[in-house]
């Protein structure tokens, strides 16, 4: 009898089990119902159709979304290159800065090698005789330089021009001085003599330098130079509209320069 009582009892057991087992599938019933519930916001879906217009816009804009920055890098600095608005940098435009320096001719270079250090070596020289002539009509002499040819290039390696206004940022990891610039302030022990300003090559259609403009001085340009106490160059930034061959000059004996300090 104590087992027909023990069965006895199971039997309610089994019949609460069996109504958990019910009620754990009312919450699935209730889930499907819920997918039901949703289908009111399939009918979002259905209104969306009428927005593809809009949907399809943005797709566009994305493919056509103008570049805003870049940059360039090498173990002396960094450039980098933002578009004071949108579509300024061509679309697929890549930046490409050649510091323009003079190096030796040495046998042990390939007949390329040598080539290539001459053409630099004439840029280096063409540069420099630009920026004397610049020099003639102000109250300073040069006392060196720093130059680098910037500018876009498309896929093809082919040069391209800003559409507008670019503003060119150039940090030193090391703040900089020209050697003839270090130099100068050896024989005259007085580092204060020597003034860096930012100078743009303008270039016409052809290619040719056209006009030498000091972009510190010129109330037109935007530009400044950031520099120790020793005037080695550690930061400058300008806007322009025009690439080819800029330059950090170094000018001594800057009677101009001067008096601009004082105001």
């Amino acid at each position: 009898t104590s087992m027909d009582d023990l069965t006895d009892e199971q039997q309610p057991v089994a019949e609460a089990e069996e109504n958990q087992e019910q009620a754990v599938e009312t919450p699935s019933e209730n889930e499907e119902a819920a997918p039901v519930v949703e289908n009111p916001t399939t009918e979002a879906p259905e209104e969306q159709p009428a927005e593809v217009p809009a949907e399809n816009e943005e797709p566009a804009t994305e493919e056509t979304q103008p570049i805003l920055q870049l940059t360039y890098e090498d173990d002396n600095v960094k450039v980098t290159v933002d578009a004071v608005d949108a579509g300024n940098i061509p679309d697929g435009a890549s930046l490409s800065v050649t510091p323009i320096i003079k190096k030796e001719i040495t046998d042990s270079m390939s007949d390329k090698e040598k080539e290539e250090v001459k053409a630099m070596n004439d840029q280096y020289d063409h540069t420099e005789k630009k920026l004397q002539e610049k020099a003639k009509d102000e109250p300073y002499d040069i006392a060196g330089f720093l130059a680098y040819d910037i500018t876009f290039l498309d896929a093809d390696g082919n040069k391209l021009e800003p559409n507008g206004d670019v503003k060119v940022s150039m940090e030193y990891k090391k703040a900089e001085i020209p050697e003839e610039a270090k130099k100068v302030q050896e024989e005259k022990k007085n580092k204060q003599e020597l003034d860096v300003t930012v100078m743009h090559l303008e270039e016409d259609e052809k290619g040719e330098v056209k006009d030498v403009v000091d972009m510190v001085a010129d109330e037109n340009e935007t530009a400044t130079v950031e520099t120790t106490s020793a005037m080695k160059v550690k930061k400058a930034e300008f806007v322009t509209d025009s690439f080819s061959v800029f330059t950090l000059t170094w000018n001594k004996n800057s009677r101009r320069y001067n008096s601009d300090k004082k105001i």
